[in-house]
């Protein structure tokens, strides 16, 4: 499943495939693009109203999906937008039957989340937390007696008060006194207090993992190579080899979704939550409404877009009532790999007319123009990558 169709106001969101995800803005100065190009290459779905692309990514087509999209790096007014690639791993859809407790803990005082970080660390739980204005919230994890016990927790603040929020997951035949028994120790000596609320309920819940396949190495294999091969199409330029050398070093799976992306900051590339409060009207979310919509793998062709053709329109104002296309072979060679390259170059039928001072339009006479790019990339397909 594919999230597609983002904006502004459409990000503050979490999907739960970020998890199995890479994703990365090119807002560094410098780097542009030209969204055109993939208007023009089979195998690309465009949704330009949302400014998203889908395609299967070249490394990994039945695992490993390409979302590229417009993204701020901020909730500015007229805010800069930039490129985003998004590296999105097979998921698959799972239903389990769990069980759910939900603990509640008061503390009369402003406790500095950093100490109950430290203190739940120290009761041999593994925490990945993010602060923000306000309120902490975090992933948590523990085993006990062969007992997985994952979940999340918010600590909120308000005046001198301090909450804490724990919704724990577990498998549903557990014992419930002993994970009880557990969670009132880790909380008396986190915070010290006896004012906790516990509920627990079985639920029935579905809830995505991984495809088998998915790994961060697959991942980073597909990034790299896609940044690459966009860069070659014309559709980013001024993103450089050390560039995507240090990006593949630095991303890790997870690192995806407005909060964890990766951006450019001060000559880095960092996620973006380590940077948000020195970025103008940076913003982490918190909210999880439902607002993109979905773009079912399924539906994608079923192979990437072309690796090794480059379609170049050219307005010419002539008067034949059929296409009129030239070919010619290049060979192209970049970190040891020589890749066969057919430029194809078409002039659009009578049917439409071409504005000279727009020469880098890409216009569609009628439905033989269709017919002549569909079997040009078929032909294509015939190609030879020849290996170093």
């Amino acid at each position: 499943m594919v999230v597609v169709g983002l904006s502004v106001a459409g990000l503050a969101c979490f999907d739960p495939s970020d998890r199995y995800s890479l994703e990365v803005v090119l807002n560094k100065p410098g780097i542009k693009y030209n969204l055109d190009i993939l208007d023009r290459v089979p195998g690309v779905i465009a949704d330009r109203v949302g400014k998203t692309y889908v395609w299967r990514s070249h490394v990994a087509p039945e695992d490993v999906i390409v979302v590229l999209s417009l993204q701020p790096v901020s909730f500015k007014p007229d805010a800069e937008e930039y490129v985003s690639i998004r590296i999105e791993g097979k998921t698959i859809l799972v239903e389990e039957t769990v069980r759910i407790y939900t603990i509640k803990a008061e503390v009369s005082s402003k406790l500095d989340y950093k100490k109950i970080v430290d203190r739940l660390e120290r009761s041999n739980w593994s925490i990945n937390i993010e602060e923000n204005n306000g309120y902490a919230k975090a992933i948590i994890q523990k085993d006990i007696n062969d007992i997985e016990l994952t979940g999340n927790m918010m600590i909120t603040y308000r005046g001198n008060k301090t909450t804490i929020y724990l919704s724990i997951k577990t498998a549903d035949n557990v014992n419930d006194e002993i994970v009880l028994d557990e969670l009132r120790k880790t909380l008396n000596n986190t915070v010290n207090t006896t004012t906790i609320d516990f509920k627990a309920n079985t639920i029935v819940e579905d809830y995505v993992k991984p495809s088998p396949n998915i790994t961060e190495e697959l991942l980073k294999k597909a990034l790299k190579y896609e940044l690459k091969w966009l860069t070659m199409i014309g559709v980013i330029k001024g993103l450089t080899s050390n560039d995507i050398d240090v990006i593949i070093k630095t991303v890790r799976e997870g690192m995806a979704g407005w909060n964890s992306r990766l951006i450019y900051f001060k000559g880095e590339w960092k996620p973006y939550y380590e940077v948000v409060k020195e970025i103008p009207e940076g913003t982490l979310i918190k909210t999880t409404a439902k607002c993109m919509w979905d773009y079912k793998a399924e539906d994608l062709p079923l192979t990437p877009p072309p690796e090794n053709i480059t379609v170049v329109a050219i307005g010419s104002g002539g008067t034949s009532s059929t296409p009129i296309f030239t070919r010619e072979n290049t060979t192209v060679t970049s970190d040891n790999v020589s890749i066969i390259q057919e430029t194809i170059t078409l002039k659009p039928a009578t049917s439409q007319v071409v504005d000279e001072d727009k020469q880098d339009t890409w216009v569609l006479g009628d439905s033989i123009v269709l017919a002549v790019i569909l079997a040009l990339t078929i032909i294509s397909g015939y190609m030879v990558i020849h290996r170093k």
